[in-house]
Protein backbone atom coordinates (compact mmCIF):
# COMPACT_ATOMS: atom_id res chain seq x y z
CA UNK A 1 0.00 0.00 0.00
CA UNK A 2 2.84 2.37 0.84
CA UNK A 3 4.53 1.69 -2.49
CA UNK A 4 1.26 2.48 -4.24
CA UNK A 5 0.96 5.85 -2.48
CA UNK A 6 4.60 6.77 -3.17
CA UNK A 7 4.39 5.98 -6.88
CA UNK A 8 1.01 7.68 -7.14
CA UNK A 9 2.44 10.93 -5.73
CA UNK A 10 5.51 10.75 -7.98
CA UNK A 11 3.46 10.17 -11.13
CA UNK A 12 0.97 12.91 -10.33
CA UNK A 13 3.74 15.43 -9.67
CA UNK A 14 5.61 14.49 -12.84
CA UNK A 15 2.46 14.75 -14.95
CA UNK A 16 1.77 18.25 -13.60
CA UNK A 17 5.30 19.49 -14.20
CA UNK A 18 5.48 22.58 -16.39
CA UNK A 19 7.52 22.46 -19.61
CA UNK A 20 10.79 24.34 -19.77
CA UNK A 21 10.30 27.91 -20.92
CA UNK A 22 12.50 29.01 -23.80
CA UNK A 23 13.67 32.59 -24.31
CA UNK A 24 11.15 34.71 -26.18
CA UNK A 25 11.84 36.81 -29.26
CA UNK A 26 10.86 39.95 -27.38
CA UNK A 27 10.17 41.17 -23.85
CA UNK A 28 7.77 43.96 -22.92
CA UNK A 29 9.33 46.35 -20.39
CA UNK A 30 8.27 49.48 -18.54
CA UNK A 31 5.71 52.01 -19.71
CA UNK A 32 6.39 55.63 -18.75
CA UNK A 33 4.37 58.81 -19.18
CA UNK A 34 5.74 61.18 -21.84
CA UNK A 35 4.33 64.68 -21.42
CA UNK A 36 5.67 65.75 -24.83
CA UNK A 37 3.12 63.50 -26.56
CA UNK A 38 -0.42 64.45 -27.52
CA UNK A 39 -3.52 62.57 -26.39
CA UNK A 40 -3.61 60.63 -29.66
CA UNK A 41 0.08 59.69 -29.59
CA UNK A 42 2.19 56.94 -28.04
CA UNK A 43 5.71 55.58 -28.56
CA UNK A 44 7.27 52.12 -28.73
CA UNK A 45 11.00 52.08 -27.93
CA UNK A 46 12.71 48.96 -29.30
CA UNK A 47 16.11 47.93 -27.92
CA UNK A 48 18.06 45.16 -29.67
CA UNK A 49 20.26 42.70 -27.83
CA UNK A 50 21.98 39.40 -28.58
CA UNK A 51 23.29 36.55 -26.43
CA UNK A 52 26.70 36.87 -28.10
CA UNK A 53 26.80 40.63 -27.30
CA UNK A 54 26.87 41.59 -30.96
CA UNK A 55 26.74 45.32 -31.64
CA UNK A 56 23.77 46.43 -33.73
CA UNK A 57 24.07 50.22 -33.80
CA UNK A 58 24.16 51.61 -37.32
CA UNK A 59 22.38 48.58 -38.75
CA UNK A 60 19.35 49.04 -40.99
CA UNK A 61 16.08 47.58 -39.74
CA UNK A 62 12.98 46.96 -41.82
CA UNK A 63 9.69 46.79 -39.96
CA UNK A 64 5.93 46.74 -40.42
CA UNK A 65 3.28 47.91 -37.99
CA UNK A 66 -0.22 46.44 -38.33
CA UNK A 67 0.56 45.00 -41.80
CA UNK A 68 1.52 48.40 -43.21
CA UNK A 69 4.17 48.93 -45.89
CA UNK A 70 7.81 48.21 -45.11
CA UNK A 71 9.60 51.00 -43.28
CA UNK A 72 13.35 51.41 -42.90
CA UNK A 73 15.19 52.78 -39.88
CA UNK A 74 18.81 52.88 -38.69
CA UNK A 75 19.55 51.79 -35.11
CA UNK A 76 21.21 54.51 -33.02
CA UNK A 77 24.38 54.15 -30.94
CA UNK A 78 22.40 52.31 -28.23
CA UNK A 79 20.88 49.82 -30.72
CA UNK A 80 17.51 51.52 -30.28
CA UNK A 81 14.79 52.86 -32.54
CA UNK A 82 11.38 54.36 -31.76
CA UNK A 83 7.99 54.17 -33.43
CA UNK A 84 5.47 56.93 -32.77
CA UNK A 85 1.91 55.80 -33.34
CA UNK A 86 -1.60 55.98 -31.88
CA UNK A 87 -2.49 54.51 -28.46
CA UNK A 88 -3.95 51.01 -28.48
CA UNK A 89 -2.77 47.58 -29.58
CA UNK A 90 -0.31 47.14 -32.43
CA UNK A 91 1.53 44.24 -34.06
CA UNK A 92 5.02 44.42 -35.50
CA UNK A 93 7.16 42.46 -37.95
CA UNK A 94 10.85 43.28 -37.60
CA UNK A 95 13.42 42.09 -40.14
CA UNK A 96 17.22 42.44 -40.24
CA UNK A 97 18.37 40.35 -43.16
CA UNK A 98 18.76 36.67 -44.00
CA UNK A 99 21.34 36.17 -41.25
CA UNK A 100 18.86 36.80 -38.43
CA UNK A 101 15.50 35.43 -37.39
CA UNK A 102 12.60 37.76 -38.23
CA UNK A 103 10.48 38.86 -35.26
CA UNK A 104 6.68 38.62 -35.18
CA UNK A 105 4.92 40.17 -32.19
CA UNK A 106 1.41 39.68 -30.90
CA UNK A 107 -0.74 42.76 -30.24
CA UNK A 108 1.25 44.94 -27.82
CA UNK A 109 -0.90 47.50 -25.95
CA UNK A 110 0.41 51.00 -25.29
CA UNK A 111 -1.35 53.74 -23.33
CA UNK A 112 -1.99 57.27 -24.55
CA UNK A 113 0.94 59.68 -24.00
CA UNK A 114 3.12 56.76 -22.86
CA UNK A 115 6.49 55.40 -23.98
CA UNK A 116 6.63 51.58 -23.88
CA UNK A 117 9.99 49.81 -23.94
CA UNK A 118 10.33 46.51 -25.82
CA UNK A 119 13.53 44.44 -25.88
CA UNK A 120 14.18 42.43 -29.04
CA UNK A 121 16.27 39.26 -28.61
CA UNK A 122 18.14 38.90 -31.90
CA UNK A 123 19.03 35.37 -32.93
CA UNK A 124 21.21 34.17 -35.79
CA UNK A 125 19.74 31.81 -38.34
CA UNK A 126 22.27 28.97 -38.38
CA UNK A 127 21.24 27.66 -41.78
CA UNK A 128 20.50 30.44 -44.23
CA UNK A 129 18.82 28.34 -46.90
CA UNK A 130 16.13 26.12 -45.37
CA UNK A 131 13.55 23.88 -47.06
CA UNK A 132 10.43 25.87 -48.03
CA UNK A 133 12.09 29.14 -47.04
CA UNK A 134 10.56 31.75 -49.39
CA UNK A 135 13.85 33.43 -50.37
CA UNK A 136 14.64 34.13 -54.03
CA UNK A 137 18.23 34.34 -55.29
CA UNK A 138 19.19 35.31 -58.86
CA UNK A 139 22.50 34.39 -60.53
CA UNK A 140 22.25 35.19 -64.27
CA UNK A 141 25.23 34.55 -66.55
CA UNK A 142 25.23 38.23 -67.56
CA UNK A 143 23.67 41.34 -66.06
CA UNK A 144 20.03 41.49 -67.06
CA UNK A 145 16.63 42.91 -66.10
CA UNK A 146 14.30 40.40 -64.47
CA UNK A 147 10.60 40.72 -63.60
CA UNK A 148 9.26 38.37 -60.95
CA UNK A 149 5.57 37.76 -60.26
CA UNK A 150 4.18 35.54 -57.51
CA UNK A 151 0.81 33.87 -56.97
CA UNK A 152 0.67 33.02 -53.24
CA UNK A 153 -2.01 30.77 -51.76
CA UNK A 154 -3.22 33.60 -49.51
CA UNK A 155 -2.56 37.31 -49.24
CA UNK A 156 1.00 38.53 -48.68
CA UNK A 157 1.84 39.09 -45.02
CA UNK A 158 5.41 40.31 -45.62
CA UNK A 159 7.62 41.07 -48.61
CA UNK A 160 11.20 42.34 -48.85
CA UNK A 161 11.39 44.71 -50.61
CA UNK A 162 7.78 45.87 -51.09
CA UNK A 163 6.16 43.68 -53.76
CA UNK A 164 3.88 46.23 -55.51
CA UNK A 165 2.49 43.90 -58.25
CA UNK A 166 5.86 42.28 -58.81
CA UNK A 167 9.60 42.90 -58.54
CA UNK A 168 11.55 44.40 -61.42
CA UNK A 169 15.24 44.09 -60.67
CA UNK A 170 18.57 44.43 -62.39
CA UNK A 171 20.30 41.13 -61.56
CA UNK A 172 24.08 40.63 -61.68
CA UNK A 173 26.10 37.38 -61.96
CA UNK A 174 27.42 37.89 -58.38
CA UNK A 175 23.87 37.63 -57.01
CA UNK A 176 23.39 41.33 -56.30
CA UNK A 177 20.08 42.87 -57.33
CA UNK A 178 19.11 46.51 -57.83
CA UNK A 179 15.48 47.45 -57.23
CA UNK A 180 14.39 51.10 -57.39
CA UNK A 181 17.93 52.27 -56.71
CA UNK A 182 18.51 50.00 -53.69
CA UNK A 183 20.83 46.98 -53.54
CA UNK A 184 19.58 43.57 -52.37
CA UNK A 185 21.15 40.12 -51.98
CA UNK A 186 17.81 38.31 -52.27
CA UNK A 187 14.02 38.72 -52.38
CA UNK A 188 11.82 37.48 -49.53
CA UNK A 189 8.10 36.86 -49.16
CA UNK A 190 5.56 35.23 -46.88
CA UNK A 191 1.85 34.71 -47.37
CA UNK A 192 -1.20 33.89 -45.31
CA UNK A 193 -1.86 30.15 -45.26
CA UNK A 194 -4.84 28.07 -44.18
CA UNK A 195 -4.02 27.63 -40.52
CA UNK A 196 -5.19 29.04 -37.21
CA UNK A 197 -3.69 32.34 -36.10
CA UNK A 198 -1.91 31.50 -32.83
CA UNK A 199 -2.57 35.00 -31.49
CA UNK A 200 -6.38 34.46 -31.78
CA UNK A 201 -6.48 30.70 -31.33
CA UNK A 202 -9.76 30.37 -29.44
CA UNK A 203 -11.59 32.93 -31.58
CA UNK A 204 -10.56 31.14 -34.78
CA UNK A 205 -11.40 27.73 -33.35
CA UNK A 206 -14.89 28.89 -32.28
CA UNK A 207 -15.51 30.36 -35.74
CA UNK A 208 -14.43 27.13 -37.47
CA UNK A 209 -16.53 24.87 -35.22
CA UNK A 210 -19.67 27.00 -35.58
CA UNK A 211 -19.18 27.35 -39.35
CA UNK A 212 -19.03 23.55 -39.69
CA UNK A 213 -22.16 23.27 -37.51
CA UNK A 214 -20.45 20.99 -34.98
CA UNK A 215 -21.52 23.17 -32.04
CA UNK A 216 -23.66 26.21 -31.42
CA UNK A 217 -21.95 29.52 -30.71
CA UNK A 218 -22.84 29.26 -27.00
CA UNK A 219 -21.47 25.71 -26.74
CA UNK A 220 -18.24 26.60 -28.55
CA UNK A 221 -17.63 29.68 -26.40
CA UNK A 222 -18.20 27.66 -23.23
CA UNK A 223 -15.80 24.91 -24.31
CA UNK A 224 -13.03 26.72 -26.19
CA UNK A 225 -11.56 29.15 -23.68
CA UNK A 226 -8.53 29.39 -21.42
CA UNK A 227 -10.29 28.31 -18.20
CA UNK A 228 -11.82 25.27 -19.88
CA UNK A 229 -8.48 24.18 -21.36
CA UNK A 230 -6.73 24.73 -18.02
CA UNK A 231 -9.27 22.51 -16.27
CA UNK A 232 -8.95 19.85 -18.95
CA UNK A 233 -5.14 19.91 -18.68
CA UNK A 234 -5.17 19.54 -14.89
CA UNK A 235 -7.83 16.81 -14.90
CA UNK A 236 -6.09 14.96 -17.73
CA UNK A 237 -2.70 15.13 -16.00
CA UNK A 238 -4.13 13.83 -12.74
CA UNK A 239 -5.94 11.00 -14.54
CA UNK A 240 -2.78 9.91 -16.35
CA UNK A 241 -0.80 10.12 -13.11
CA UNK A 242 -3.33 8.01 -11.19
CA UNK A 243 -3.56 5.35 -13.89
CA UNK A 244 0.23 5.16 -14.32
CA UNK A 245 0.78 5.01 -10.57
CA UNK A 246 -1.80 2.25 -10.19
CA UNK A 247 -0.19 0.16 -12.94
CA UNK A 248 3.31 0.53 -11.46
CA UNK A 249 2.05 -0.26 -7.95
CA UNK A 250 0.22 -3.34 -9.25
CA UNK A 251 3.36 -4.78 -10.86
CA UNK A 252 5.44 -4.08 -7.74
CA UNK A 253 2.85 -5.75 -5.58
CA UNK A 254 2.65 -8.86 -7.79
CA UNK A 255 6.44 -9.21 -7.80
CA UNK A 256 6.56 -9.00 -4.02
Amino acid sequence: MKSFIVFLIICCLSSLAFPQKHPTDYLIGNSSLDSSLNENEAIYTFTFQSVNLEVFHGKEIIYQIDSSENRKVILNENSVFQVKTSPGKHRFIIFFDGNYKEIYTSEIPVKTKHNLSVTINVRLVRQLIQPAKPIIYLYPETEMKVKISLEPVGRFTYTYPNYENGWEVLASPNGKMTHKGNKYNYLFWESEQNYFDAFNYFENLITEVVKNKKQTLEQAQAFFNYKSYLFQSIFGSLSIGIVTGAIIAYFIKTKN
